[in-house]
């Protein structure tokens, strides 16, 4: 559904960039609601890296207009940009491509890379945490305690993450993985280092971040 969707909503996007017209407010924040859904689906259905590649395209879209509105003075637009929301999706992505690349023997230079990347996201995030409210989106997989809050949420995932790269091949079995996360990867996934352009994705995302609440499901959110 989400693929019929975006590829139509792409090919009006083609016509009307050939027009020297923009694509109506309502479809790019419809487009891009439908990619993210579309990259969270992907993870989950074990095209890992596939959705890791359109969420890199939605994270780097998201961080240019946030500099850019930032340095219009815009900040109230700046804030309502879910930025965050979708760097904690492509950390969780991330290590369950890390862990599932070390888990099919593949060598430490191809799956370091992508724990990095991981370990990165989240040390942002937790170091950043402080500057949002702790009514931010929160998941509680596995059926762990609730009482932790979200930065403490973060910085769990972050030794999760650390765990992950310090693990020896038989101690991977034991460290969690967030819900509804794949197994194994489908055949057809892309490979590590993909950007938009290269493999089976949709390639780079276009004008237009979506509004505020324009049909966005939520991350993994944080805490395992």
């Amino acid at each position: 559904m989400y693929g019929n969707a975006t590829e139509t909503l792409l090919k009006a996007m083609a016509q009307s960039n050939s027009k020297d017209a923009g694509l109506p407010r309502a479809d790019q924040e419809l487009l891009e609601s439908l990619r993210w859904a579309e990259a969270r689906a992907m993870v989950r259905s074990g095209e890992v890296f596939n959705g890791i590649e359109q969420l890199q395209a939605l994270l780097d879209l998201r961080v240019a207009e946030s500099r850019e509105l930032a340095a219009s003075g815009d900040v109230d637009a700046s804030a309502e940009l879910p930025v965050d929301a979708i760097r904690e999706e492509l950390a969780a992505a991330q290590y369950i491509g890390a862990r599932l690349l070390r888990e099919e023997g593949r060598a430490p230079e191809v799956w370091r890379p992508v724990a990095n990347q991981a370990r990165q996201h989240y040390r942002y995030l937790a170091a950043n945490e402080n500057r949002s409210s702790d009514d931010a989106i929160s998941a509680n997989p596995g059926g762990e305690s609730e009482n932790l809050g979200r930065d403490q949420k973060l910085q769990r995932n972050l030794e999760q993450v650390l765990n992950l790269e310090q693990s020896s091949s038989d101690q991977l079995e034991g460290l969690p993985l967030p819900r509804k996360a794949p197994l194994a990867r489908r055949p057809g996934d892309g490979e590590p280092g993909d950007r938009p352009g290269k493999g089976p994705g949709r390639g780079p995302l276009q004008d237009g971040p979506p509004a505020s609440g324009a049909g966005i499901p939520g991350p993994y959110g944080a805490g395992w």
